[in-house]
C-alpha cells in the first residue's frame, strides 16, 4: 500500500472514531445528568441526616435546624425521582450549587405552603 493510501485509511479511521465519540456523548448526556442529580440528592440527604443529631441540643436554634433537616430529608427521599425528572426538564445544570439552589427552593416552597 502506498503512503497516500495509508494516510487515507488513517484519516478515515480517525473520522469514524470522532463521529462515534460524539454520538456516544449525546446518548449518555441525559444519563450523566441523571446520575449527577442522584449523587447530589444522596449527598444532601446524608447531610440532612447528620444534622438530625442536633435535636437533643440545649440550643433552640440547633433544635430548629434538626427539625428542618428532618423534614427536608424526608421530602428529598419521598420525591427523589420526581425531583430528578424536574431538574432534567428545567435543565438545572450539573454544578453542585445549581442543584442545591433548585432543591432548597423546591423544599422551602413546599414548607411554606403545605
Amino acid at each position: 500500500m502506498s503512503k497516500t493510501g495509508c494516510k487515507l485509511v488513517l484519516v478515515a479511521a480517525l473520522l469514524m472514531l470522532t463521529v462515534n465519540t460524539i454520538h456516544a456523548e449525546e446518548k449518555t448526556l441525559g444519563e450523566t445528568y441523571h446520575d449527577c442529580y442522584e449523587m447530589y440528592l444522596n449527598t444532601m440527604i446524608e447531610k440532612c441526616d447528620c444534622k438530625k443529631a442536633y435535636r437533643n441540643s440545649t440550643s433552640n436554634e440547633l433544635r430548629k435546624l434538626a427539625a428542618v433537616s428532618t423534614m427536608k430529608s424526608a421530602y428529598l427521599r419521598e420525591f427523589k425521582l420526581e425531583l430528578i425528572d424536574e431538574m432534567e426538564q428545567c435543565e438545572v445544570g450539573n454544578k453542585s450549587y445549581q442543584v442545591q439552589y433548585f432543591l432548597n427552593k423546591k423544599f422551602f416552597e413546599i414548607a411554606k405552603n403545605p
